[in-house]
């Protein structure tokens, strides 16, 4: 049984945190205490329609999952009525094991998805565990309810929310260019309004920089309906510093094939080379 250590705050609001080691088992029955937690917590402390859905926010270094309800336009932290916190040993000394950055930036970035994407099935499977199916079977009936992850980040979380579980939203409708860059670059954990050039309330230009952008930043532009008529003021788009591949450049490239790109490399960028800031 997890020990639950209560943190009262002064907005009448409740923090509840616990922790475990153990192997993938005893880390297994753990979550599961936690996701039930979080149940009891929420129909003590919530009223029906005051949230929508559940978000986990995983703060990786830490090995720190925090689960709080919230509604899908309010997901700030600080509204939920309560949070729920538990701390995995495990998790914490996997992400000590990982291969330094400074060292080789790929090798930690692939080891740290695959450890990202070990929590989410752990947080998954626990939903999924007979002692909990009725329960979350009842809160799924809610055509709203779903179960979201965010990594980290500072940045308007709803915009890094992953989809864990429940009723799956509809992809994103974006009626301007505005709004599919502003979404982009919140992901990113950028401030659009350095990232972007307007003009008349149209993107004229963008500038994809730093090495949060990968081939996936492509694959999202890609499912994007009409994304080059959405797109149709866009003159300049720039890739500073990036992880995106060639083959995303030359994907980029036939999505929106009116649009100059100009690539800049780690190495230019160190070198002075600014073509964003030109």
């Amino acid at each position: 049984m997890l020990q639950w250590k209560t943190i009262p705050d002064k907005k009448d609001r409740a923090s509840f945190h616990a922790q475990a080691g153990g192997n993938a088992d005893a880390v297994h029955s753990a979550l599961v205490e936690v996701w039930h937690k979080t149940l009891v917590e929420l129909a003590a402390r919530c009223n029906e329609n005051a949230w929508d859905i559940l978000i986990c926010q995983l703060i990786t270094q830490c090995g720190m999952v925090v689960i709080f309800p919230a509604r899908k336009n309010a997901s700030d932290f600080h509204d939920a009525a309560f949070d729920v916190g538990f701390s995995v040993e495990v998790w914490s000394k996997a992400y000590e094991a990982l291969p330094d950055p400074d060292d080789d930036e790929s090798k930690f970035s692939k080891a740290y998805d695959r450890l990202h994407k070990n929590q989410l099935r752990a947080l998954k499977s626990a939903i999924g565990d007979p002692r909990l199916k009725a329960q979350f079977a009842g809160l799924k009936r809610r055509t709203s309810f779903a179960v979201f992850c965010v990594d980290e980040g500072d940045t308007p979380i709803r915009d890094r929310w992953e989809f864990l579980w429940g009723n799956r939203p509809p992809k994103s409708d974006f009626a301007t260019a505005k709004e599919l860059f502003e979404h982009l670059f919140h992901k990113a954990g950028l401030t659009p309004h350095d990232s972007m050039r307007i003009e008349d309330d149209k993107v004229v230009a963008v500038n994809w920089f730093g090495h949060e952008f990968t081939d996936r930043y492509v694959d999202l532009t890609e499912e994007v309906p009409d994304v080059a008529k959405l797109c149709g003021d866009l003159s300049m788009f720039v890739l500073t510093a990036t992880r995106v591949t060639q083959s995303g450049v030359e994907r980029l490239k036939a999505l929106l094939p009116s649009v100059r790109f100009t690539v800049v490399s780690d190495q230019e960028f160190e070198n002075g080379i600014d073509k964003w800031g030109e």
